[in-house]
């Protein structure tokens, strides 16, 4: 049933597949029910370990004081920003790291086959032969598969067991990222490859570790320098897009200005993008407009104001911070898994999918790592504290 659950909120599938859809809808539903009842006192646990996160959390339900439209604040917190809460906070408290890594693995495995049949068979629309699969649309494909193909990179470099089928279904995730002709993915997909040698350096003695950890971090200050210095060759002659990026730089503008007449706390949790007066505006002043604001953080901060995208940003990188420290610790694949899942999400908020405070895969499993993590790392100081109080009691 997990496994069910999580292909289904793998991304916001076509829902053209009506009558899939409306069962899959209604497992889900049942099954987010059964975990209240049988465990809320563990998932009250878990996120209250997080306090950032769980800070974050309640500014959704918090602007319903401020909101433009207050009963649409507070339908869709309780539909889904508690519903996804719900269910990554189940994976976080029943679900061992390893036992989590397996079922996400075997849902990517399930999405790809599903949508790589989909796209075989199905028209592809308005995306001019882009793949798409089963999913609205081929940015939501290609952000996808730029996860699967790094996730299956890693387990094919550094797992011992189902090499040869990792090696398969990393190509065909490949494979699929090229025909979705999504270019943002790919290079998300190629700078969360880049960083599968860091792998090594967390494994390595501290002096080592430190010496190449400095290394990378070099490197990357020179490809960011780099990338500064030729931005028009990317993204015109690599990327093939105009320096407006396809007309999204022209949207954000716009949208910049929404955000400057509420700049704090924003027009309440989707509320912006239920309003009829905002989305006629947009209309209005837009060439084009396709009712959302192509960028996660953009979208967000018209939410939740500049105090929403804070305590966004904070949370990440503490989480991330908690998850490089932990796979230093622990050495395990896992975790490193992990930060690869945060470097493609955080890395898509900018240009490719819109997935903060939403019901899909990766809001529920940012929630699952955060938590998770909080966890871990109390339970590691502890220890420390533990034996560090047997290192100082002088012996009998």
């Amino acid at each position: 049933m997990t496994v069910i659950c999580l292909w289904y909120v793998t991304e916001p599938y076509d829902k053209t597949i009506g009558i899939l859809d409306r069962l899959l809808v209604a497992l889900y539903y049942l099954f987010v029910l059964v975990i209240i009842v049988k465990h809320w006192k563990k998932l009250l646990y878990f996120l209250t370990k997080d306090k950032i996160l769980l800070l974050f959390l309640l500014l959704p339900l918090a602007s319903v004081l401020w909101s433009t439209m207050p009963e649409v604040s507070q339908s869709r917190f309780i539909r889904v920003v508690l519903r996804s809460t719900i269910f990554g906070l189940y994976l976080a408290s029943r679900y061992s790291l390893k036992d989590l890594m397996r079922l996400i693995t075997i849902a990517l495995g399930v999405s790809l086959i599903i949508n790589t049949a989909a796209a075989l068979a199905l028209p592809t629309g308005k995306t001019d032969g882009a793949w798409k699969g089963v999913l609205g649309h081929k940015n939501s494909f290609g952000r996808l598969m730029a996860w699967t193909t790094a996730h299956f990179a890693t387990l094919f470099l550094y797992e011992q067991k189902y090499r040869r089928l990792c090696l398969i279904v990393f190509g065909l995730a490949a494979v699929g990222l090229y025909f979705s002709q999504a270019k943002s993915s790919l290079a998300i997909c190629v700078g969360a490859l880049a960083l599968l040698p860091l792998y090594r350096s967390f494994c390595q003695a501290y002096r080592t570790k430190t010496l190449l950890i400095s290394v990378s971090l070099f490197i990357a200050i020179l490809l960011i320098s780099w990338v500064s210095d030729n931005v028009e060759y990317i993204i015109v002659d690599v990327l093939g897009k105009s320096l407006t990026l396809n007309g999204r730089v022209q949207i954000w503008e716009y949208f910049y200005s929404r955000i400057a007449t509420r700049p704090w706390l924003g027009f309440g949790y989707e509320a912006f993008w239920n309003n009829p007066e905002e989305l006629l505006k947009a209309q209005q002043n837009l060439p084009w407009f396709s009712g959302h604001a192509h960028s996660g953080f953009i979208d967000l901060t018209l939410q939740l104001g500049i105090l929403g995208f804070s305590m966004f940003v904070i949370s990440v990188l503490v989480t991330i911070t908690r998850v490089i420290y932990l796979t230093t610790v622990t050495r395990s694949i896992e975790h490193f898994l992990m930060l690869l899942f945060l470097v493609v999400w955080f890395s898509s908020q900018s240009t490719v999918g819109i997935s903060i405070l939403k019901d899909n895969i990766f809001w529920i499993l940012y929630v699952t790592i955060s938590t998770l993590t909080a966890v871990e790392m109390s339970r590691v100081r502890r220890n420390q504290r533990i034996e560090s109080s047997q290192v100082l009691t002088p012996a009998s």
